[in-house]
């Protein structure tokens, strides 16, 4: 059944936007409550900066610029909040969720990118993503578009394709590094395709090589940026840490589906070829999408660590388009087909898991504004933990971005990693009473211990989320 000859190019604008739709209310209803959390701070901060300055921060950052870069005219047109920047996340993914059914209907049919965008939706981390204030919504979108525009240039080739091909992954290494997996992928699968598609693998070529050429003046920051060091906040990851990360990245229902998809079609493909249809070289490059992501950065690790799930999250488009391409092959019967995609999207509403928020600043900050007298003082620890603090704290110190500490320290607010000078300080000043606001565990009773050495008692604690609240009085 040829879905597209079925259903017209308006109605398959109408689902376009349905499922645009469905993953915005899905994904903004709650962010309006939330608190910042993690790395949105920094982000929330630099994005504010002028342009010249966010260019110089990432000279010495582990990822370019590009989010934080769009992110200082978003600010621009809806100011500096978190909602407004968690908005543009939102609206980022609800867009990919759109982009991949109406992208690849154009040349697969209906079904196929219907179920590829449906799993997305249902991504358990690909929705905590979308609800966060940094680079990977943007990272996934741009993702979509290469993978897309490769695939045309596959079967369509053309300078046009090529073009939008070299500046869709200039865009995916100027977002985020470890996007070089995608292109090493597409010029990997390219093998198998050396006797039927000459023409296009000359202009991906070139179209690589112009991709290179722009990334070129910025290789330099990223090369001593992300040297192996052995100091990187991930570390080296082992054989029996692969399951937990499957598991983190597709739930194990989802990479299991896939896995018996992929040997179905295969057996199919050898032995039973009538009952398959479509290219299976483009489910090699699904599934190399996914799965040679994960190998390749467990491998690279063990030099450089990189395997975060969140830094390699935009190979979970391969998987969900391996899921979706797989039952396109498949030469059955339509109804035969849909029983099989609503079984699929059943496994994925019954496996979806949401991540609890794992911070809230704003209660914490209430509370030391509620009970704050005299202007006491208060530790915050460690120190880079100061820019969420004076969001909530002292939205216009925040803003002033030059000068947010000094206006902190006029207010007594003391950030710092040094907890000889937070016992010096306090024997100093002699307040009666006194507040810490930790974010990070590890050194927590240990500062609380070498306060209450001073005299103090806790009062208040309060560590359900980070960060963790203590006040202290003598």
């Amino acid at each position: 059944m040829d879905f597209k000859k079925t259903i017209s190019p308006k109605t398959l604008w109408y689902i376009t936007i349905l499922i645009f739709a469905i993953n915005f209310i899905f994904k903004f209803w709650s962010v309006p409550g939330m608190s910042m959390y993690e790395d949105e701070p920094f982000a929330l901060f630099v994005g504010q900066q002028s342009i010249p300055e966010i260019v110089e921060i990432h000279k010495n950052d582990s990822n370019p610029f590009t989010h934080a870069l769009i992110m200082h005219f978003w600010f621009k047109l809806f100011g500096v909040s978190l909602v407004a920047g968690k908005l543009f996340s939102v609206l980022l993914s609800s867009i990919t969720a759109g982009l991949i059914f109406q992208l690849f209907s154009k040349r697969f049919g209906f079904l196929f990118p219907l179920l590829a965008s449906l799993l997305f939706t249902l991504s358990g981390i690909n929705f905590f993503h979308a609800q966060e204030m940094r680079i990977y919504p943007l990272l996934i979108l741009i993702t979509v578009l290469s993978v897309h525009y490769f695939i045309e240039l596959l079967f369509q080739p053309n300078w046009k394709n090529a073009l939008k091909l070299a500046m869709s992954n200039f865009l995916l290494l100027m977002s985020h590094y470890t996007a070089f997996f995608l292109p090493l992928i597409e010029l990997g699968i390219l093998i198998f395709y050396i006797q039927t598609h000459k023409k296009s693998i000359k202009l991906f070529l070139i179209s690589q090589f112009f991709a290179a050429l722009l990334f070129a003046p910025w290789f330099f920051y990223a090369a001593i940026n992300n040297m192996p060091t052995g100091k990187s906040w991930l570390q080296m990851p082992y054989l029996k840490d692969i399951p937990w990360f499957i598991n983190r990245m597709a739930t194990y229902p989802i990479a299991l589906l896939n896995i018996l998809l992929f040997i179905v079609i295969s057996y199919l493909k050898l032995w039973k070829k009538k009952l398959v249809a479509g290219d299976y070289r483009l489910l090699l490059f699904f599934n190399a999408f996914f799965w040679g992501t994960i190998a390749g950065s467990f491998i690279i690790s063990k030099k450089i660590p990189i395997m975060s799930d969140r830094y390699l999250l935009f190979a979970t488009i391969g998987l969900f388009l391996a899921i979706g391409y797989s039952i396109h092959m498949l030469n059955i019967k339509p109804k035969t087909k849909g029983i099989l995609s609503a079984l699929i999207i059943i496994i994925g509403l019954s496996s979806i898991t949401f991540r609890p928020i794992p911070e809230n600043w704003p209660t914490k900050i209430e509370y030391i504004k509620k009970y704050r007298n005299n202007n006491e003082l208060i530790f915050v620890y460690p120190w880079w933990s100061y820019r969420a603090f004076a969001f909530y704290h002292d939205k216009e110190a925040f803003e002033d971005y030059h000068l947010t500490t000094r206006r902190l320290s006029v207010d007594k607010v003391i950030p710092t990693n040094d907890i000889d000078f937070i016992t010096e300080k306090i024997k100093h000043e002699n307040s009666k009473t006194l507040y810490l606001v930790m974010y990070k565990g590890g050194k927590d009773e240990e500062i609380i211990n070498r306060i209450k050495a001073l005299g103090y008692n806790v009062s208040y604690r309060k560590d359900k989320l980070k960060p963790t609240l203590v006040q202290f009085k003598k």
